[in-house]
């Protein structure tokens, strides 16, 4: 099964990675880990006390998937850039303006604030 990437962009820069894996259509269920661009553990999830994130290893395209959502991301002020990598190849998803139809609650108050902060609407100076 491809292996999915969420990389939230504000103003053109990525900020961080949402990498969902073990994803059961069915069951309607996933394991989700959030990542900043470096690919260490970020706070913005609120992580289960037994969440083993070594089950996310940094992917070989990591580099290739952050430049695609550079260009991508340019003209908007938020989006939520999706890609896969199928094989060796990453293949792009789609642009998601509202993730979850906002209302996610598993993001902590720090997140909620750093990414509210990261969202300039209007001519960014």
């Amino acid at each position: 099964m491809p292996v999915d990437y969420k990389i939230y962009c504000f103003h053109g820069e990525p900020l961080y990675i949402g990498n969902f894996i073990e994803r059961d259509m069915e069951a309607a269920s996933l394991v989700r880990g959030y990542f900043d661009l470096n690919w260490n553990p970020s706070s913005v999830f609120k992580y289960k006390d037994d969440m083993d994130l070594s089950k996310f290893p940094k992917p070989d395209k990591l580099d290739e998937m952050l430049e695609y959502a550079r260009i991508l991301s340019a003209p908007f002020p938020f989006v939520r850039v999706d890609f896969y990598v199928v094989g060796d190849k990453v293949v792009f998803g789609e642009l998601t303006f509202t993730p979850t139809g906002c209302l996610a609650d598993y993001y902590t108050e720090e997140a909620s604030k750093q990414l509210g902060d990261a969202l300039v609407l209007g001519e960014k100076s």
